[in-house]
């Protein structure tokens, strides 16, 4: 079964570019374009992994990824950081939220596929020893 990922994003070129090369790579993708449907989408398709864009309407993506982090049942889906923030605070905001990695826009389509793959791989380990 294809890995399901979640992208958080309100711009309407990135996501096209995003989903159209995320899935071509075999990844099932899911979109939210604001931060309520993204708590939404979550709850109901529990992604393996999750794009965040930080300047979201209806709810900033920092408040999206703090109720995320502090919920038992997804506190554990990676989430990468996905904005156009300047790069020198974006690690200090990524490490503040408890993020395991981030990517700023506009970005290299093969990096942000190695990010997801590296950090699916780490779940399914983590979760292949957890049941071991």
């Amino acid at each position: 079964m294809a890995k399901k990922i979640l992208i958080i994003e309100d711009e309407p070129d990135i996501i096209k570019i995003a989903v159209f090369r995320i899935k071509q790579a075999g990844y099932e993708v899911f979109i939210a374009e604001n931060g309520k449907q993204a708590l939404e989408s979550v709850y109901m398709h529990k992604p393996d992994l999750i794009l965040l864009d930080l300047n979201l309407p209806v709810m900033s993506g920092s408040d999206v990824c703090r109720k995320i982090k502090a919920t038992e049942n997804f506190n554990s889906i990676p989430v990468i950081l996905f904005t156009a923030s300047n790069s020198s605070k974006l690690g200090e905001i990524a490490s503040r939220l408890g993020v395991e990695d981030y990517i700023s826009k506009p970005f290299d389509l093969e990096t942000l596929l190695s990010k997801i793959k590296r950090l699916i791989e780490q779940t399914e380990t983590v979760t292949t020893e957890e049941h071991a």
